[in-house]
């Protein structure tokens, strides 16, 4: 292994040194970027050391070495590869400029809402961050400065009886091929368990006998683990799972999985399922809002609704724990 490092002392400061630096398996190999690097040098005075490498080719790294290891790799691989379409990711990194990322923002929020640009712009940044790791020179300035839309806080929605049959009996004449979506939406329902949680949730991480579902701290959001007690519906949601439990050609035994599905499989048959029953406004996660609001008008207190769900702090499980209007209503009839 040879490490090549070069120093440069910045046009705005005589004390301060920019380093760029690569290791290489072979001797030829560190010659020639070393050369190159030289020349790139000599040429610019800017802040930032000339680089070859563009966004795109930080992206592909971090896809490779970063996401594949993350609980939510699925949605972040579609974000990355969707983004790896657009012409600035190409621009070479000492080229890019905040005018190039501000035409972007403004592209994506045509199409797109301020809270998805938002999530999105996050995961960029987190790629650009990344950057320095791999010696490759970023401005991080303009990527952390961007103006970013507002984004106004989404209304719990309840999903009223009437809405959850709906889904249900669409769910039911979905067919062979999604079998699973009916116990799925009476399992999220009955745990509050997140689509990531639930498509990773393994059967020996399921006592029926004690009616406990044990989530194992690296498939929880927030790195703990936790034991979800089940109501009546979640035994029978997992006891119909159970019953179409399939053969597994690789293990060359019954699926491992309790859904057996990947979480975007599941999204993509969700969305066809909402979008026949006439519900296009739920989404899956609404299930979780709508188990929280539940377990609160149970009687169950917030730290009990905590130890179910995961959250990491109380206050953000608040928003969710809306009591429905009707009840409130219902005990406020004999306030004077």
């Amino acid at each position: 292994m040879i490490t090549i490092r070069f120093r440069q002392q910045s046009v705005d400061s005589q004390k301060k040194w920019l380093s760029k630096s690569k290791t290489f398996d072979s001797k030829i190999e560190a010659l020639i970027w070393a050369e190159r690097t030289e020349q790139e040098l000599k040429v610019g005075n800017s802040k930032h050391i000339l680089t070859k490498e563009s966004f795109e080719d930080v992206a592909r790294i971090y896809l490779r070495e970063v996401t594949k290891v993350k609980k939510g790799r699925d949605n972040e691989t579609i974000v990355i590869n969707r983004l790896l379409k657009e012409d600035w990711v190409e621009i070479r990194l000492f080229q890019l400029t905040t005018g190039h990322l501000c035409d972007y923002r403004d592209k994506r929020l045509k199409t797109i809402k301020p809270v998805t640009f938002k999530r999105e712009w996050s995961m960029i940044r987190s790629v650009a961050k990344y950057a320095p790791s791999q010696g490759i020179d970023i401005n991080l300035t303009m990527f952390n400065d961007l103006k970013l839309p507002a984004v106004y806080e989404r209304p719990i929605q309840r999903i009223t009886p009437a809405q959850e049959e709906r889904l249900l009996e669409v769910a039911r004449l979905a067919g062979n091929r999604v079998k699973y979506m009916t116990p799925f939406i009476n399992l999220a329902l009955a745990t509050a368990m997140r689509r990531g949680e639930l498509c990773s949730l393994e059967w020996h991480e399921v006592d029926l006998q004690n009616r406990r579902i044990h989530i194992r701290a690296d498939k929880a959001k927030s790195g703990k683990p936790r034991t979800i007690p089940m109501t009546d519906r979640a035994v029978d949601a997992l006891n119909e799972l159970l019953s179409i439990r399939k053969y597994d050609r690789k293990t060359k035994g019954p699926n491992l999985f309790v859904i057996p599905a990947t979480g975007n499989a599941v999204r993509l048959a969700f969305g066809r399922i909402r979008k026949f029953a006439g519900l296009e406004h739920i989404r899956i996660h609404d299930f979780r809002h709508e188990a929280i609001s539940r377990f609160h008008e149970a009687g169950l207190t917030l730290p009990e609704i905590q130890s179910i769900t995961g959250h990491g702090h109380i206050d953000m499980l608040q928003r969710y724990s809306h009591a429905s209007v009707d009840n409130l209503v219902a005990k406020l009839g004999g306030v004077k």
